[in-house]
């Protein structure tokens, strides 16, 4: 066998060992489904004043403090009738809750609370597209709401995700996320297949 064919048949068996990589790659990845928004659910979106560091920042804690206050209001919750009203009735409570964080940081920026339907925009969420649309949610505006927005879902819970950036939200102490067992071992019999065919030349 001439050099040549030897070349092109070890180009042919390295995109067959690429390719089945791949696509067990995107089957684990279908197997775990998209995250799924329900259509009756509760969006948490918040504007920041504007794009600079600080505004974004106080955006952040602002987040922080209100979703883990909102968390502990619906966690028990099990319909979506129950929340609506739970959140209804303390719009004002979280408006507060926004207040106290600004003057903590030493902001003199004005909150704005609504709960209603909320504009959003399109956004992709690993091979998920949530359409733009108007939903039912709390918006909070910081200033003049001018700057990036961040999102997630409060009822049912799945602020554990971050719709803003499309990724999710590591826990403190999380690490960088490693390939499954099922992946290491089907990435390494793809290796020792290549392996065995490439003795047979």
């Amino acid at each position: 066998m001439t050099k040549r064919n030897q070349a092109i048949i070890f180009m042919i068996l390295l995109l067959i060992g690429a390719n089945l990589i791949q696509v067990f790659d995107r089957a684990i990845a279908e197997a775990n489904g998209p995250v799924v928004i329900p259509d009756e659910a509760i969006r948490l979106r918040i504007l920041a004043n504007s794009n600079s560091d600080e505004d974004q920042a106080l955006k952040r804690k602002v987040r922080d403090a209100v979703n883990a206050e909102i968390t502990t209001w619906v966690e028990d919750l099990t319909s979506i009738e129950a929340a609506r009203a739970l959140i209804e009735s303390r719009v004002d409570e979280i408006e507060e809750i926004a207040y106290e964080v600004l003057a903590e940081e030493g902001s003199n920026q004005t909150v704005q609370v609504e709960f209603g339907q909320v504009n959003f925009p399109t956004k992709i969420y690993g091979n998920y597209i949530y359409p733009a649309g108007q939903y039912e949610a709390i918006l909070i505006t910081l200033g003049e709401g001018e700057g990036a927005n961040w999102w997630c879902v409060l009822f049912p819970p799945l602020c554990f995700l971050d719709f803003s950036n499309g990724d999710a939200v590591m826990e403190p102490g999380d690490e960088e996320e490693q390939d499954s067992e099922e992946e290491v071992e089907v990435k390494f019999f793809v290796i020792v297949l290549f392996e065995k065919l490439m003795d047979l030349f």
